[in-house]
């Protein structure tokens, strides 16, 4: 890959950092984009880490700083940790909060037609199955 328009940002000894700030469609945002390339001996490329951030006015140092990466990690593991708590594993954030929001939806439907008494136990046990008295 090159790095042309990108910046470079000192690092580590045996590192090369760039940064450059894109437009992610999927997001519809700006991000800032940090590339650190793991360098042997040589200079040669042994291993490389893209980080992401959307706070494109943080310096690069600070997105790559220890204290940046344990949010990260906390805010990853936070999300696992939330997705354990149903009978699959969940691993995005996004997918917990449809989640949610199904169940949301759900609820205001069964609530609406006066449907709620009847589906109560799903709310005791939401992983259980349901009997509805149709043979």
């Amino acid at each position: 890959m090159t790095f042309a328009g990108w910046t470079s940002v000192p690092g580590h000894l045996r590192e090369r950092v760039w940064t450059r700030v894109v437009w992610a469609p999927h997001f519809k945002r700006f991000l800032d984009v940090v590339v650190i390339e793991r360098l042997d001996r040589r200079g040669h490329v042994l291993a490389h880490v893209v980080l992401c951030s959307t706070d494109t006015a943080m310096p690069a140092e600070q997105l790559r700083s220890s204290r940046a990466l344990e949010n990260h990690w906390s805010a990853a593991f936070f999300a696992l940790s939330l997705g354990r708590g149903g009978s699959a594993i969940v691993f995005s954030s996004g997918h917990l909060k449809r989640r949610a929001f199904n169940q949301f939806l759900v609820w205001r439907i069964l609530g609406d037609l006066g449907l709620q008494q009847r589906f109560a136990i799903l709310r005791q046990n939401p992983t259980g199955t349901l009997d509805l008295g149709v043979d």
